[in-house]
């Protein structure tokens, strides 16, 4: 079986609305809609979004999309030897060629890609306006064939593989299942080998079965809430979301309106968000690891309104807050600071010749059994 596209439910598409062309409010519900002094990296960070195509004509991604300095377009020749002629923007795995955009005669049903990489692009330029190409890039990597029947992404793991060839420092998955071969669980373990960090959307079945690749040790899970914080009404959840964003009617780009934007849902558009502040988080702290990263991410999450009881533990440390993320004072201050946890995920973090005793109060009383200490690898 394929994968699925997390803009896909069980009874079709999500529908979209057309939107008009000014500024999306989720920016300010994730605190993204203001400009970050920081200095451009060596070389931007780079984003993959593996999914159906990317409709690289859209204004938003103008100097935003990677380029393979190796590769000398429309030459006909595999220059870099890595066995994709032509791989100037991407690649498609599914077709075996270089087009990256959704086919012609399909735009509307390819719309998935191009919305995700809308998102992030529109992240990008509310951090660093006109230069935030110097900040970073998006790698589009297709994986649906022109001619699928159905968005069943066959080939996601190949595509998934393709990025990390060519060295992206995080890529988008927003296509879920509910099982994991070994083939495709050796490419997420090189990924963590190399400090790849992988986003994953939990999908949109409205349940908690674990969904593969966010529900794998080592990916960034994330799920979908409505504007005032409750679960989305599509999305999944489970003890192993690490983190939610708005994915409730989220402006972004449009495959099939040129230069036109839509209204979607889903845990992708989630994801999408998550993604693209990892990638600030890695230009505004180029030292930290990936778990730091994570913790940032965390730790300045905004707590959610009380869930029911069936959900709590189940919908990660909080909501996306990328002003907080970025600041990451839970790591930048004193360590009385980040030794206290608030939420339901959390880090301590201590030095190798450190040794602390800590008193855990958990309210309100009766809804939790315990605490669940889970080490991690740094």
């Amino acid at each position: 079986m394929g994968l699925v596209l997390c803009g896909f439910l069980f009874s079709g598409l999500i529908p979209a609305r057309a939107s008009p062309n000014n500024t999306p409010v989720w920016l300010d519900q994730i605190s993204a809609n203001r400009r970050l002094e920081i200095p451009p990296p060596d070389r931007p960070v780079v984003i993959a979004v593996v999914d159906d195509g990317v409709q690289t004509a859209h204004p938003l991604f103008q100097g935003l999309l990677w380029r393979n300095q190796d590769e000398r377009p429309d030459n006909g020749i595999d220059d870099e030897a890595n066995g994709f002629v032509d791989d100037v923007h991407g690649w498609d795995l599914s077709d075996s060629d270089a087009g990256i955009t959704p086919p012609p005669d399909r735009l509307a049903a390819y719309y998935h890609g191009t919305h995700l990489a809308g998102i992030i692009a529109q992240m990008a330029k509310a951090a660093f306006g006109e230069q935030a190409g110097r900040y970073l890039r998006i790698l589009p990597v297709k994986v649906l064939a022109d001619q699928a029947p159905q968005p069943l992404l066959k080939d996601a793991y190949k595509g998934l593989d393709y990025a990390l060839r060519s060295k992206a420092d995080i890529v988008l998955t927003a296509w879920a299942n509910s099982t994991l071969s070994g083939a495709d669980q050796a490419i997420l373990d090189t990924a963590e080998r190399r400090n790849v960090v992988i986003v994953a959307a939990a999908g949109n079945f409205s349940g908690n079965t674990p969904m593969y690749p966010a529900a794998y040790r080592s990916a960034l899970a994330v799920t979908a809430v409505t504007p005032d914080g409750r679960l989305a009404d599509h999305a999944n959840y489970g003890p192993y979301i690490d983190l939610v964003a708005p994915g409730v009617e989220i402006k972004s780009a449009s495959s099939s309106v040129a230069a036109g934007y839509e209204d979607r849902s889903g845990s992708s558009q989630a994801a999408a968000m998550v993604a693209g502040a990892m990638a600030l988080l890695r230009i505004a702290h180029p030292s930290y690891d990936k778990e730091q990263l994570f913790a940032c991410l965390e730790q300045g999450s905004d707590a959610l309104p009380e869930p029911p009881d069936a959900l709590v533990g189940m919908l990660g440390a909080g909501r996306l807050d990328v002003a907080k993320a970025v600041a990451c004072d839970g790591l930048e201050s004193s360590p009385q600071h980040y030794q206290t946890r608030l939420r339901y995920h959390g880090y301590v973090q201590l030095r190798p010749d450190q040794k602390i005793e800590q008193t855990w109060v958990i309210r309100p009383q009766g809804r939790y059994e315990g605490i669940v200490l889970t080490p991690r690898r740094v």
